[in-house]
Formats: structure tokens, sequence, C-alpha cells
């Protein structure tokens, strides 16, 4: 891998597993630990919110995944007002899956596969994964920081949750 990379102070990236916070899934998203994984790669903060009721006005951007369409949206986002909202980056399969309307689907399912590909903030980073892109992130190729549920997973078994639930 390349020289010691710049740490981006000025940027605290917040990542948000809708699903985990809502229903407690112990899967982990993969759009997420790729995130992760291209963030770190960049030197940039980031974290995991594992709360509802977290804080998020220390963040200058927050990227929520949603997978299931069961899920509700947590309560920072609900209650955030429409300024605040445009620091959400929102997407997953969960954002669009119900649409019964095959153009409207295939349309929503193309621009959230390639919804990060595009962000704005991520294409002024460094893509360090090869290819032909030399910024921004590399889905395909984005090596996933596996270690991002890490804290969560910590703090919920020291609240006596059994370390087999999250064995995967």
């Amino acid at each position: 891998m390349a020289a010691k990379r710049k740490r981006l102070k000025k940027y605290r990236i917040g990542l948000v597993d809708a699903d985990l916070l809502d229903n407690g899934t112990r899967h982990p998203n993969l759009v997420l630990l790729k995130l992760a994984g291209y963030l770190k790669d960049n030197g940039v903060f980031f974290e995991l919110i594992t709360s509802s009721d977290a804080d998020v006005s220390t963040y200058d951007l927050i990227y929520m995944s949603t997978v299931f369409t069961f899920t509700k949206r947590p309560k920072f986002y609900e209650t955030a007002s429409d300024e605040e909202k445009k620091k959400f980056r929102c997407g997953g399969t969960g954002e669009y899956a119900n649409e019964t309307n095959i153009p409207s689907f295939k349309k929503l399912r193309a621009t959230d596969m390639t919804r990060l590909e595009k962000d704005p903030f991520l294409r002024k980073l460094r893509n360090y994964r090869g290819g032909t892109k030399i910024h921004g992130i590399d889905m395909a190729r984005q090596m996933p920081y596996y270690d991002l549920y890490k804290p969560y997973i910590e703090e919920r078994i020291s609240k006596g949750v059994k370390q087999e639930k999250y064995k995967d």
C-alpha cells in the first residue's frame, strides 16, 4: 500500500446501519464495511453510530444504509430539521424494494447502486485499491473494514449479550 496517508482531520463521518438500530440485525452491512474501509484508507475520521438517540450534530456527513423495507429510520433522523437532513446520505434496498412499478424500481436501484461512486465528498478522496479510478470509491474493489462493528459488539457483550450472537 502507498506511503503513510495524511489524516483529513476536518471531517467527521457517521455511519448508520438503520437495520441494526431498529431491529438489532446481527449481520454486518457490507456497504458500510466497504465505506469504512475507504474512509480508513484516506485517514478520514468515521464511526458507527450505535444509538437512535445519538447526537449527530458533530458529524459533517452521515451515511445511512437500510437493507430491509420494514426498518424504521432512527429517531435522530426522524427528528432532524430539513436543514440537518442535508448531511444525510441514505441508501440501500430498504429505500426502494417495495416499489411495484418495474421501470421505477429499476431506476431507483440503478441510482442506489451508483450513489456512493458519484458522491461529491467521496470523489475528493483517493482510491487506493487499483483499477482505473484515481479518486472516488470503487465498490467492487474496496476492501471492507471488518472492525467497524467491534465497539458495538464489545458494548453489547459488556451488557450481558452472549458473544455467540455475533459470531458471524
